[in-house]
This record gives C-alpha cells, structure tokens and sequence, in this order.
C-alpha cells in the first residue's frame, strides 16, 4: 500500500513556496532602493524575513512536524504584522499558503500518530 509522506510533500511545497516570495521580496526591496522609497524596501525586508522562516519551517517539517508548527505560527505573526505596517495586500495571500500548510502539517502529524498507535502497524 502506497502512503503518502505528506510531512515530505508540505516541506517541499513550503520551500518552493518560500524561494519564490523570496525574489519577490527581493524584488520589492529592490525597486525601494533604486526608486528611494522606504516603503517598500521594509515590506521587501519583511518579506524576505517571512520567506525564511517559511522555508525554515518546511525544512524543519520534513523531519519533526512538531518543530515546524511553532515555526508556521511565527511565520504567519511576521506576515501579518508586515502586511499590516506596509498595507501590503499580497503578503496576506502568502499568509493563506502559510496558513494552509501548517494546517497540513497538523493534519499529518496526527495521522502520524494515529497510524503509529493502531495495532499491528509496523
């Protein structure tokens, strides 16, 4: 029987997820710096910083999903707080994805367990 290793699946899913949020950041930052608006280069650093965390806790997932929760949760305070400070309407988008993720990482942790619990699972 084929199980899927979902903790596998989100922890790659969260880096490509986190790479790209990256050069969008850098992106961001870097149309600030060239155009010298400040605005835009905190909401690049802050999403820079959300895309790091993001990408720590997809890899932290893959091993132990229960170190990548708190690292979800964090991840999504920076987010809000960055899209908050700098009205920045696609950085709640991100928000979701990191939302949905850690609700996959939950999702696996526990079926994890409860296959571990059940007897006879090897």
């Amino acid at each position: 029987m084929f199980v899927v290793r979902w903790n596998l699946v989100v922890g790659i899913v969260s880096v490509a997820f986190a790479v790209y949020a990256a050069w969008q950041a850098i992106a961001i930052a870097q149309a600030g710096v060239v155009n010298q608006i400040p605005q835009l280069e905190g909401d690049g650093g802050g999403s820079l910083l959300f895309a790091v965390v993001l990408a720590t806790a997809g890899i932290a997932g893959m091993w132990k999903p229960v170190v990548a929760l708190p690292l979800y949760a964090i991840t999504l305070v920076i987010g809000v707080l960055v899209a908050l400070i700098y009205q920045d309407l696609m950085l709640w988008f991100w928000d979701l994805g990191a939302l949905i993720l850690g609700a996959v990482t939950v999702f696996s942790a526990c079926k994890a367990r409860q296959r571990s619990t059940q007897p006879g699972a090897a």
